[in-house]
C-alpha cells in the first residue's frame, strides 16, 4: 500500500488519548489514525447513504434506469 505523509493539528486532549492507546495497544499512532479514519469514512458513507435514501423517499431524488446507470458508469 503506498503511504503518503500528512500534517495535521489535532486537540492536546486528542493527542494524549492517541499517545496512551498508542502504548497500550502497542500500535504506532500514524496506524491508529488511519484505522480511525477508515472506520469514520464507513460510518460517514452509512449516514450518506441514508441521506440520499430520505431524498428519495421524498421524491426529491429518483433512481437511475440499468441504460443511466451503464452509460454513468462507461459500460
Amino acid at each position: 500500500m503506498d503511504r503518503v505523509r500528512r500534517n495535521i493539528m489535532l486537540p492536546a486532549s486528542l493527542d494524549r488519548e492517541l499517545e496512551t492507546v498508542s502504548k497500550t495497544l502497542g500500535e504506532k499512532r500514524s496506524a491508529l489514525i488511519s484505522k480511525a479514519l477508515s472506520y469514520y469514512f464507513d460510518f460517514l458513507d452509512l449516514e450518506i447513504a441514508k441521506q440520499r435514501a430520505r431524498r428519495f423517499e421524498a421524491g426529491e431524488s429518483r433512481a437511475l434506469t440499468s441504460q443511466e446507470l451503464r452509460k454513468a458508469l462507461r459500460f
